[in-house]
């Protein structure tokens, strides 16, 4: 047996996050958010910083994400938040990635 096939993976712990988002992401997920998770996690893994863009009409959702993305979220909205003196939220940094990285 190989390494890999002996070692239990855990499933990292999860956090509910309520966003408002905009009406694209929303319409285009409708319930299945694997594809915004997974490019919430790869922002997360890049270490990456956002620049300010649009907004549209929102609406709210909600899913999980994993505690360490949900938190990475929080920490980019304080940090453009101190940085352009504008009050940002999760749901506007999710939106600014999105906007910025879909596919």
């Amino acid at each position: 047996m190989s390494r890999r096939s002996e070692k239990k993976t855990e499933p990292s712990p999860t956090r509910r996050v309520v966003l408002r988002l905009p009406e694209s992401i929303a319409d285009r997920h409708q319930g299945d958010w694997t594809g915004l998770r997974e490019l919430l996690s790869k922002w997360v893994s890049e270490g990456d910083y956002l620049d300010p863009v649009t907004r549209e009409p929102t609406r709210q959702v909600c899913f999980s994400l994993p505690t360490d993305t949900a938190e990475a979220l929080e920490d980019e909205a304080e940090r453009l938040t101190e940085a352009t003196g504008e009050r940002w939220t999760v749901s506007r940094v999710v939106s600014e990635i999105w906007a910025r990285d879909a596919p």
